[in-house]
């Protein structure tokens, strides 16, 4: 399984929890960041630490970009 269909089931599992038990959580989710911005913080780790953002976090930052609280 690819690491964006591992990331994506683990993801509904987590909301689907939050929605139940943690609402308020739930409803801070934010959309997925945009593509641009992953490249872009990407390409700020290769320069500054020599490496690349792990595939597994670039496909959450798809899914969700983070939280509103």
């Amino acid at each position: 399984m690819s690491d964006q269909r591992n990331v994506g089931a683990a993801w509904r599992c987590l909301t689907a929890w939050l929605q139940v038990n943690a609402p308020v959580s739930y409803a801070s989710l934010l959309p997925g960041a945009p593509e641009m911005v992953i490249e872009e913080a990407d390409a700020v780790l290769r320069r500054h630490l020599g490496f690349s953002l792990p595939t597994e976090l670039a496909a959450l930052w798809r899914i969700c970009g983070g939280v509103e609280h």
